[in-house]
């Protein structure tokens, strides 16, 4: 199965510009604090697959995640921390780890 997400062509930015992007829209609206905490673990996402596996732009770093290139246990943890939200994240994860999806489902429904 090849893997595709929402928005393929426009995660071709360079990772450290899309994180600064990101940076600037949680900037942007303050009392969105829901909005802010997502934005800023997706950052912290990101930035996580920039400096440990090198990842050079957004779709590289969603590859890595739909390529199993992470151990479990710290997609287990991002799970349990709330980091696995964003929709782009979810469908990387959800194609690398299949057996985690129940996981997400029943930590999404907790949350909300």
């Amino acid at each position: 199965m090849q893997f595709q997400f929402k928005g393929e062509d426009e995660f071709a930015i360079n990772i450290y510009d899309y994180i600064g992007l990101l940076t600037l829209l949680a900037k942007s609206e303050p009392e969105l604090v829901e909005m802010n905490k997502d934005t800023e673990n997706e950052i912290k996402n990101y930035a996580f697959l920039a400096k440990e596996y090198k990842a050079d732009n957004a779709y590289s770093a969603l590859k890595i995640l739909s390529e199993r290139k992470i151990p479990t246990n710290i997609i287990e943890l991002w799970i349990d921390e709330g980091m696995v939200h964003n929709e782009n994240i979810l469908i990387a994860v959800e194609n690398g780890y299949p057996e985690l999806s129940a996981k997400i489902d029943e930590k999404m429904k907790r949350d909300k």
